[in-house]
Order: structure tokens, then C-alpha cells, then sequence
């Protein structure tokens, strides 16, 4: 836990919280993505806030006057994706994230996408060895 503070009113009332910090080194897991013809691929993760609580804090102004606030603070750290992204499969005729609807996170891809000449600078992302 760290000391955090949260301001109100145009930063001239605060408020010091313990707060959660997550704390370790990004790891690879192993997962089988789509539903049809499973794919084996590795997903990096890492640690982030998974679980918030609502509480009360006080908060005190410049003027000496205090209010109480409630306030959202992460209370349990779990390992998560890196970073979001989505799985198109082989044979898939889907055309939704084709133009206008195309997606411009991270690509989880097709087959071809996995070799190694086509994904370019997505190296984050590798095809996860039996």
C-alpha cells in the first residue's frame, strides 16, 4: 500500500488514502483461443487492479472546512492480458471488421498474422509453442 492523494474542487481540497499499488514482472500464459479448432497461443500478462471498493474519505480544503466523499480504490491486484485484443479464425467469413467498423487495437490475427515475417512490430503477441 502507498499513500495516494485525491483532490476535489479544483485541487483546493484533498484527501490522503492508503492505496494499492500491484507490484510484478510480466508473464506469458498459455491459452487455446476460438471455439472451433482451437489455437495455442501465449498471452502476455500483467499484474493491474482486478477488484475496487467503495469507501469514504475526508477531505480537507484549504479553508479548513472538510467534507466526506466517497471515493473507488483497488483492493486486490491480479495478473491480466497486457494489453486488449480480439481473435479472428481462419474461417471466419465475418466481414464486420473490415472498413468502417475495422478494429485499431491489437490484433490477435490469423495464422498468417503468427509467422514470424508478418507481425511486424506486434512482437508483444507470439504463437505459443506445444
Amino acid at each position: 500500500f502507498y499513500t495516494k492523494v485525491y483532490f476535489r474542487r479544483n485541487g483546493t481540497c484533498n484527501a490522503i488514502v492508503s492505496d494499492l499499488v500491484c507490484h510484478g514482472e510480466r508473464k506469458n500464459i498459455k491459452i487455446k483461443t476460438g471455439r472451433v479448432g482451437k489455437t495455442l497461443i501465449s498471452v502476455p500478462m500483467c499484474p493491474k487492479p482486478t477488484n475496487v471498493k467503495e469507501t469514504t474519505a475526508q477531505f480537507t480544503c484549504d479553508t479548513g472546512a472538510s467534507f466526506l466523499h466517497s471515493i473507488i480504490l483497488p483492493v486486490k491486484c491480479s495478473y491480466v492480458p497486457c494489453n486488449l485484443g480480439f481473435w479472428i479464425p481462419d474461417w471466419s467469413e465475418d466481414n464486420y471488421w473490415d472498413g468502417e467498423n475495422s478494429y485499431s487495437g491489437d490484433y490477435w490475427g490469423t495464422k498468417d498474422w503468427w509467422s514470424f515475417d508478418e507481425r511486424g512490430d506486434k512482437d508483444n503477441w507470439f504463437r505459443g509453442q506445444p
